[in-house]
């Protein structure tokens, strides 16, 4: 999805994080009832890959230095 995304929008931007949201969450759901989903499915978290997909943006990035 997210290299679909990127050839309308610059990857990191906010009209890309935008579009990223917008393709991950059902059409027509409320906010809190897909919290609500998450809520109930939170058990069915890989702790290996939620910490890949956590880290990687954030060692993606540029030395400040």
């Amino acid at each position: 999805m997210f290299a679909t995304v990127s050839k309308f929008a610059e990857p990191g931007s906010a009209q890309f994080i935008g579009m990223a949201l917008t393709l991950t969450f059902p059409a027509g759901e409320s906010f809190l009832h897909t919290w609500q989903d998450i809520f109930h499915q939170v058990h069915e978290i890989n702790p290996y890959i939620t910490v890949i997909a956590a880290v990687t943006p954030v060692a993606d990035q540029p030395d400040a230095a």
